[in-house]
């Protein structure tokens, strides 16, 4: 037995079964309801199901939680979740669900890939998917840094009359052997001899490229208009670069990111260290700030906290049209232009009249989606391509809303998380919320609009 299997058996004893055995008498069935929702499951033929054998019983069975998970890990982080929201008006409630999921994360030898935080796991996977992506960007822009320093700094280099010696300390400098980099030719003539360029020592090594211009301004140190050319091109190419990629100029000097540490023959074996600090650094950054916003942090939606889930369960599902949600929306946050509906749109709604936290205005893009939106929310149902959520986030926002009447499902929640974090990594603002069916309800039935 692994220790995926170990931890739902924990979960099913500590925290399945005795809320079965609670609440049987009462509130199961509600709790069972909400739990099937959430699943995209429906739960009235799940109990049919269950009591096909009940002819003329006097009480109606309804089906254990743990028979829904299946052994599935992933079903049973969805109803350990699902649960922790039912149980919005019982903090105290939620707090021994906390502490046992707790319990069970820590027996576990092996790491599951997963922490709970407020209410939810946090799958580290998707961390690790979003610094993937960070990690692709941050080289991309460190790959556009060479080639700006390649065509003003080295080329201008290359074409000096003394650069077979300069190439040739450069090689020793880089601990590259330089006869293996000379190629000859064979021609009618006579033999013609290629050396080759700076740019292809170093390739696309960032690490290297950085050697050999540190390499450069060691060199030239004598020779002043070439060393100040060198900072002045230097310095436009690194302003160039949209984000940190772990070095700068200041007083005409090389530096570490994030120090004042003069980067030079002494300590240039450090160099290797960049390639990770400044992905962690993006990753420190991002984290200051919460990148998800739920709808009780909104002040727009403040009265939402009224409403608890088991005041929306005779309201549920809600079978609305997008534009009618949309109005309800509009209405509720005062946005007094009504955005026509057409296919070539990159939101549904947009408006910089939302407010979040302590009352902050920000502008807000929103993915809107009713009944004619079935199911479970996925990706590939965001747009006839699928590409809606791409398209949401060119909107020139702070705030990104994704709303469905249904379950949204991870994918999607994962795929928006990533999309905000790589904003925000890139210095720019931004946060998500998801909005799901009992959210909907939540907030249209606080404002009266149900």
């Amino acid at each position: 037995m692994d220790d995926k299997e170990k931890f739902i058996n924990r979960i099913i004893n500590s925290i399945l079964k005795p809320i079965e055995e609670r609440h049987k008498e009462n509130i199961y069935s509600e709790i069972f309801e909400v739990v099937c929702y959430d699943l995209g499951l429906n739960a009235n033929d799940l109990i049919a199901e269950e009591n096909k054998f009940n002819l003329g019983g006097v009480f109606t069975h309804i089906p254990s939680l743990s028979d829904i998970a299946n052994g599935d890990f992933n079903t049973v982080l969805e109803i350990i979740e699902s649960i922790y929201a039912y149980f919005n008006f019982s903090p105290e409630i939620q707090s021994e669900i906390s502490s046992k999921v707790f319990s069970a994360l820590e027996l576990a030898k092996d790491a599951l890939g997963i922490k709970w935080k407020n209410g939810s796991f946090i799958r580290e996977s998707t961390s690790n998917a979003i610094k993937e992506e960070i990690s692709f960007i941050v080289n991309n822009e460190r790959n556009k840094f060479i080639e700006r320093v390649a065509s003003k700094i080295f080329e201008e280099i290359q074409r000096r009359p003394n650069y077979k010696e300069l190439l040739s300390e450069a090689c020793f400098y880089l601990g590259i052997n330089l006869k293996s980099k000379i190629k000859k030719r064979f021609t009618g003539l006579g033999t013609n001899t290629y050396y080759p360029h700076l740019v292809d020592l170093v390739k696309s090594n960032f690490v290297e490229a950085v050697k050999l211009i540190i390499f450069l301004l060691e060199y030239f140190e004598d020779d002043k208009t070439t060393k100040d050319k060198i900072l002045q091109y230097l310095d436009l190419s690194l302003s160039l670069s949209p984000i940190d990629i772990g070095i700068k100029l200041k007083d005409f000097k090389l530096l570490f990111s994030g120090s004042d540490e003069v980067i030079n023959i002494k300590n240039i074996n450090n160099l290797d260290r960049i390639q990770d600090i400044t992905i962690d650094e993006f990753s420190r950054k991002a984290n200051e700030k919460p990148l998800r916003l739920h709808i009780d942090d909104i002040f727009s939606f403040a009265q939402v906290k009224n409403i608890k889930v088991s005041d929306i369960k005779d309201l549920l599902p809600i079978s609305l049209l997008e534009d009618e949600i949309q109005k309800h929306f509009e209405d509720i946050i005062a946005e007094p232009d009504h955005k026509k509906d057409w296919g070539g749109e990159i939101n549904d709604l947009y408006t910089s009249r939302l407010q979040i936290i302590e009352g902050k205005r920000v502008t807000a893009a929103f993915a809107l989606k009713g009944r004619g939106t079935p199911g479970r929310l996925r990706i590939k149902n965001c747009g006839k391509n699928g590409d809606q959520l791409l398209r949401l986030f060119e909107s020139p926002a702070i705030l990104f809303v994704i709303q469905h009447i249904g379950v949204i499902t991870e994918e999607v929640i994962k795929d928006v998380e990533g999309k905000t974090a790589l904003l925000r990594y890139k210095g720019i603002e931004a946060y998500y919320c998801i909005i799901d069916g009992h959210d909907t309800v939540r907030i249209l039935k606080a404002y009266n609009k149900l």
